[in-house]
């Protein structure tokens, strides 16, 4: 039966990793909880719930039930979520650069701002006030700083990496082109890889498009306009183009001919921003291009294999542990013989402080 139990809890803790991007996640505060799923395996049944442990730490626990038994047991492991406000307070500067080349000595980049120097059109900033007065110190952070390392070069987001991020976000498809919104019948076409939505209009069709897009290799885009998540895995080259939002490049990031970024972005390149050309950073539209590519972004990522917790209460949830109990073996940071973390074991410092760090 005992056997029985931890399968089912097992099971369960797997359907809380599958379910979670899917769960309302984002609402509960820091301290609560939330159940993510439930169901059976073989007749035993199982269920199971996160608490949220700081904006992008979680832990992650399911229960197990042996068929006709009223005792459970239980596993459960610490995970990493994106968290858009978690994202922007992690931030060191408006331009991360984490490869080896520096930027052009000269280069101006403006620094967040609260309330934004450059708000959007229409509420879309009203909306995060609250959120941006309470981080407040964005407004001291550099327009330029380098990151530290990037390894091979690759973008990231958190422990996202870009095998994740391929995933997750539609390809953009060209190597080259002019993004700008496409309606058709007053309906705007979504489909469009080249559509990058509305930033002007924020009432018309496309304004409340805000994609996540991805690209292999290097990234021309000549003139236009857009919003939302881009990640490259090359060279990034906007010459003309107006971009609100994030941009992720693996390789260099260059803004010519008038370009204007308004947002932020992580480089593992170099930086060049022409003259006449501008980059402004932009805590509202990361919170907004976030946002709207967090959905299918919000994958849970296991820090370590899911431990056993032992027998809960006859009609209760596991409760072997505390919740002060879980968080002081986090603090302890007690590291898992053997186990390495996508990326070489880059799990969150609450975890493992003296030998892994979260990068993005």
């Amino acid at each position: 039966r005992l056997l029985q139990a931890r399968a089912a809890a097992e099971a369960g803790y797997r359907a809380a990793l599958a379910s979670a991007a899917a769960a309302p996640l984002e609402e509960v505060p820091i301290g609560g909880e939330a159940p993510v799923a439930g169901g059976s395996v073989g007749g035993h049944a199982f269920r199971s719930r996160a608490l949220r442990l700081t904006r992008e730490s979680w832990w992650i626990e399911g229960e197990g039930r042996a068929a006709s038994e009223r005792w459970g047991v239980g596993v459960g492991g610490p995970a990493w979520i994106l968290d858009p406000v978690g994202r922007l307070d992690d931030r060191t500067g408006v331009v991360e650069l984490a490869g080896a080349r520096a930027w052009v000595p000269g280069i101006r980049v403006d620094a967040f701002t609260v309330p934004e120097s450059v708000p959007l059109p229409g509420d879309e900033c009203v909306r995060w006030g609250a959120v941006l007065d309470s981080l407040r110190a964005l407004q001291d952070l550099p327009g330029v700083v380098r990151a530290g390392a990037n390894p091979g070069g690759e973008p990231s987001l958190g422990l996202l990496g870009p095998r994740e991020l391929e995933e997750a976000l539609e390809p953009l498809g060209w190597p080259r082109g002019s993004p700008g919104p496409s309606a058709s019948d007053g309906a705007c076409d979504r489909d469009d890889p080249l559509n990058l939505g509305d930033p002007d209009h924020p009432d018309a069709a496309c304004g409340d498009h805000v994609p996540g897009r991805f690209h292999e290799g290097d990234l021309t885009l000549e003139g236009g306009v857009g919003q939302g998540l881009l990640v490259v895995t090359g060279d990034v080259t906007l010459s003309g183009t107006r971009f609100h939002g994030v941009v992720l490049a693996g390789g260099s990031l260059a803004l010519r001919d008038g370009a204007w970024l308004l947002g932020a972005a992580r480089v593992g390149g170099g930086l060049a921003v022409q003259a006449g050309s501008r980059l402004t950073g932009s805590g509202c539209r990361v919170l907004r291009a976030l946002e709207a590519a967090s959905a299918p972004l919000r994958r849970p990522i296991p820090l370590m294999p899911p431990i056993p917790l032992g027998p809960a209460r006859p009609g209760s949830w596991s409760t072997p542990l505390t919740r002060a109990g879980r968080q002081e073996v986090l603090r302890e940071g007690k590291p898992v013989p053997g186990w390495t973390g996508a990326g070489g074991g880059r799990t969150g410092p609450w975890l493992f402080p003296t030998r892994y760090t979260i990068y993005g």
